[in-house]
């Protein structure tokens, strides 16, 4: 598990990226550049009590995205080898564009049509970029009718390991049910959990359902 805690780690050093591979978009059968990331660091990131993370030394790996070339959406560990000309230019050329908010909105609006596996992390992204506003200026803004209805969706999606108990007590806090929040937060937790328990309780304590800063 990785620790996320406030002093985790001690220097910050330059992110370490792989050499590109290519894989081919079904859509279109052109060229899609994948460059991994290396290695990482959550030094001088803010860890947000919806779980997304601003941390310019740990850029988070999208699993899927747009290809450059048609826009196609597709999930990137889905994708086949490209067996075009051995010789690639530029891999920007050919970067896999990340989803924007509206994008997985209407994904999630044709929810029924995808496989199950994927409703989880299309909707937690839903949630995530959603709150992206009251991250920047306005963390009083109340849900609109579609966020509400998709945290409430979120609720029966979760399972009982501990990231998602973590979550589903700060949906329940979000949701304004603070006595649920609170029964999710009881029971044993991971050492390297416990900033972001305490701090949720701590919030479910005030009564507080705005979106919060668990540390920077």
């Amino acid at each position: 598990m990785t620790d996320l805690s406030p002093n985790a780690g001690s220097t910050r050093e330059p992110l370490a990226y792989g050499e590109p591979t290519y894989k081919c978009c079904e859509n279109c059968q052109q060229p899609v550049a994948i460059v991994p990331l290396l290695s990482g660091n959550p030094m001088g990131g803010t860890l947000w009590s919806d779980g997304h993370m601003d941390a310019p030394q740990l850029p988070e790996q999208e699993l899927l995205g747009k290809c450059a070339h048609c826009g196609e959406i597709a999930c990137l560990a889905e994708l086949q080898d490209y067996a075009g000309p051995a010789a690639v230019d530029n891999a920007a050329d050919h970067a896999f564009e990340p989803l924007a908010l509206d994008d997985y909105r209407m994904l999630v609006d044709h929810i029924d049509l995808i496989d199950a596996s994927y409703h989880l992390y299309l909707r937690l992204k839903c949630w995530q970029l959603g709150n992206h506003p009251r991250r920047q200026a306005d963390a009083e803004r109340p849900l609109s009718e579609s966020e509400t209805e998709n945290l409430q969706q979120l609720l029966m999606l979760f399972g009982d390991d501990e990231p998602d108990r973590l979550l589903k007590a700060e949906v329940f806090r979000q949701l304004g049910e603070f006595e649920r929040a609170e029964n999710a937060l009881v029971g044993p937790f991971h050492s390297q959990a416990g900033d972001i328990v305490a701090r949720l309780r701590e919030l479910v304590r005030q009564r507080q359902s705005q979106l919060a800063v668990i540390f920077r």
